[in-house]
């Protein structure tokens, strides 16, 4: 994945590149951005039928994700969806898993 930073005047700097998933993406992949875990900086979300996971990365709002958290969902992972499903403010975390033939719904526990 490449993230290019806006220069203020409507380009862009340099990419820099975050490697993330499998190599060989021959699989539909799903990314979104959101602030997951409520610091106020975006966080990346991303997952491909290649890899059995999502993988979160923390953004620290320099356009940087230093680290990668992944989260075990199924066996092909295709996509994801944000939506606070119980209602606590939080956004939650869905994932259709092609492989089994079932959508996963995993809570946001992050204060």
């Amino acid at each position: 994945m490449s993230v290019l930073l806006g220069d203020g005047a409507g380009g862009f700097g340099g990419p820099s590149h975050i490697q993330i998933g499998a190599a060989n993406l021959e699989f539909d992949a799903t990314a979104t951005l959101a602030d997951i875990d409520g610091d106020k900086n975006l966080d990346i979300l991303y997952t491909n039928a290649a890899d059995p996971q999502v993988v979160l990365l923390p953004g620290k709002g320099d356009g940087t994700f230093p680290q990668q958290v992944k989260i075990p969902v199924g066996t092909l992972p295709t996509s994801l969806q944000l939506f606070d499903w119980n209602g606590d403010g939080k956004l939650d975390l869905t994932v259709c898993d092609y492989g089994d033939d079932a959508i996963g719904i995993l809570l946001n526990t992050s204060r």
